[in-house]
């Protein structure tokens, strides 16, 4: 659909395209992001033991790569047809990942390897954004909704934190999977009730959950 808007020139629809498909994988990414960092510790415990405890840190950090992400700059950049951009930025996103590495890693050992990871990836998406932003004839910070995915990531974590809160004393296997089980329900009740997915979207989501959920349910999620 990008690619067809791009080519027949209407910016306006373009620029729409990439809202709503940000937003919608804002909607996935950031719950996956924040549930996990949340349960980072119980989840290594439970996949590895006790012994690989300290590990959660280095799995937290690289979880920030996914809200990073969010704006889905490769795939517009393909649709728009600049390949140019495209490797431009991925030269330079190595380079800086390449030259960080060193100083990360002498400072603060595996979890700077990954923090490495993420400076390369912030270089890719600002140049990336940069060209973006140019073909749509807009500024870049037009293109981030900052503001709602801020809280969108306090709605995760308020949904998360609760939970973790209550089974704090549990063992981490029950703590990881009810606790778990508890954050993604709370999340879909309340992304539903506050009407935060698109029309479309909302309607492919309550027909997937209808093939689960009794009548009655799905009239309480709207």
């Amino acid at each position: 659909e990008a690619s067809r808007h791009h080519s027949s020139g209407n910016l306006a629809e373009l620029r729409r395209v990439w809202h709503r498909v940000t937003d919608v994988h804002a909607l996935v990414m950031m719950p996956v992001a924040v549930i996990l960092a949340v349960f980072a510790d119980d989840l290594i415990v439970v996949l590895y033991g006790r012994a690989y405890e300290d590990a959660a840190t280095i799995l937290r950090v690289f979880l920030l790569l996914l809200p990073i992400r969010i704006a889905m700059t490769s795939p517009m950049l393909r649709a728009t047809g600049d390949s140019r951009g495209m490797l431009l930025s991925d030269v330079v996103s190595l380079a800086a990942t390449l030259v960080s590495a060193p100083f990360f890693v002498r400072a603060f050992g595996p979890v700077g390897a990954v923090g490495s990871l993420l400076v390369g990836s912030l270089t890719f998406q600002a140049l990336s954004l940069r060209r973006i932003a140019r073909t749509m004839a807009t500024g870049a910070g037009a293109l981030l909704p900052l503001g709602r995915w801020v809280r969108l990531g306090a709605l995760c974590a308020a949904c998360a934190f609760v939970p973790w809160a209550l089974l704090l004393a549990a063992p981490a296997p029950v703590r990881l999977l009810l606790g778990g089980a508890l954050a993604v329900g709370a999340y879909a009740l309340a992304v539903l009730k506050l009407n935060l997915v698109p029309a479309g979207e909302r309607a492919m989501v309550l027909g997937l959950l209808a093939r689960f959920l009794p009548e009655r349910w799905l009239r309480l999620l709207g």
